[in-house]
């Protein structure tokens, strides 16, 4: 690969597209992992407290873990399909 390749390549709209959608996605994985955080915490308590979990915070916790997945895949190239908020929250599942 030459330098005419790589200024090439700089050029394309494509990668300073990926760039920004990396860097919303970052961000959206931070905050994301902060409530799985909380998440885990209460669960902890109210299994203690209670001895049962909250089944809402359940399928909570697993749709966000699958979030959090589908970003790391898009942010590692290897996908390039977007994931929640650029495409429907139900392609983030599974």
């Amino acid at each position: 690969m030459d330098t005419e390749d790589i200024k090439e390549n700089i050029q394309k709209p494509y990668v300073w597209t990926r760039l920004v959608h990396m860097v919303i996605l970052f961000v959206a994985f931070r905050i994301t992992e902060l409530i799985l955080y909380a998440i885990i915490i209460l669960q902890f308590f109210m299994t203690m407290i209670t001895g049962k979990r909250l089944e809402n915070l359940d399928k909570l916790s697993s749709d966000l873990s699958h979030y959090m997945k589908n970003i790391m895949l898009y942010l590692s190239f290897n996908h390039d399909e977007r994931p929640f908020p650029f495409s429907e929250w139900d392609q983030t599942k599974g």
